[in-house]
């Protein structure tokens, strides 16, 4: 018994051996093979593929100074004549080493008035930033705390669609009629793709529509007639929702919304005790606003 496991070890051994030695032969004349290549067979770079040029001490010197200005990473490839990925590459690898932080740009009164200047005459917020130096997310951010509550799309009126209509139809381009509008190009482009919607409704128009539709016209033969979208004559068709009125909290009901929360009462309990008129919505927003203090 010993014998046998003997000579396996020695077998299984012997064939190791032999394969190390033909692996290490074959590697060597595979080496030797590849020096004595001619420099014709060597594998070459593909035509009008450009190597990686190597960064300067400029070159990193710039590049810091753009970054800590926040001025975006595509912006800083333009100038220096690289690729965004290796800017980005590069950006990374300066953090980790050298602890790069950048410093905020606070804004000044001359800034701010061009930054409104700007957007007046539909600048996006991402031209605004490239002219100014600044991200466009910062733009916008100090664009809504200068002007609160004007950055939603304003409505089109009757004189927008006529110059729209007009400057389209001379071949102006997307841009240059938000321009003349002082709108933004997304909400010309927008308005364009929907086939001119904005245009509000007229009275004969929906005189007409509902004509139409008590004699039991489609909603698309009724569009077709109209020159409108389908979806527009159908959101004209639905019934509007009441609003609803959102009568303010006396002093009395303060005290008593107060009272019913003091005592434990659940959510339902209260808004059963204060009325059909409060929800449970307004009933807790309520609350905790007292509660707070504001």
């Amino acid at each position: 018994m010993l014998y046998l496991l003997g000579t396996r070890g020695w077998h299984a051994r012997t064939c190791a051996v032999t394969r190390c030695a033909r692996f290490h032969v074959n590697a060597v004349a595979k080496a030797a093979k590849a020096t004595q290549r001619p420099e014709s067979s060597k594998l070459k770079p593909k035509p009008g593929v450009v190597a990686p040029t190597p960064w300067t001490a400029k070159d990193l010197q710039n590049l810091k100074q753009m970054y800590e200005k926040g001025i975006q990473r595509r912006d800083i490839a333009k100038r220096l004549g690289r690729s965004r990925a290796a800017v980005t590459a590069r950006i990374f690898h300066a953090r980790e080493t050298q602890k790069w932080t950048p410093t905020v740009q606070r804004w000044d009164e001359i800034q701010e008035k061009k930054l409104l200047a700007l957007r007046d005459q539909g600048k996006t917020f991402v031209e605004i930033g490239r002219i100014l130096g600044r991200p466009g997310r910062n733009v916008s951010n100090k664009f809504r705390q200068l002007r609160p509550g004007t950055t939603g799309a304003r409505k089109w009126t009757n004189e927008e669609h006529e110059i729209a209509s007009k400057l389209h139809s001379k071949g102006y381009s997307v841009r240059q009629i938000a321009r003349e509008l002082k709108r933004t190009p997304r909400t010309v482009k927008y308005y364009q793709l929907l086939g001119n919607q904005y245009r509000p409704k007229t009275s004969d128009e929906e005189f007409e529509m509902f004509e139409m539709h008590e004699a039991g016209f489609a909603t698309c033969a009724i569009a077709d007639k109209l020159g409108r979208r389908p979806n527009t004559v159908r959101s004209w068709l639905e019934p509007k929702p009441k609003p609803v009125n959102m009568r303010r909290f006396t002093p009395s009901e303060d005290a008593r919304l107060l009272q019913l929360r003091t005592s434990r009462k659940s959510w339902k309990e209260v808004r059963d005790a204060m009325g059909p008129d409060r929800n449970t919505l307004q009933l807790r927003a309520r609350f905790y606003r007292l509660i707070s203090g504001k």
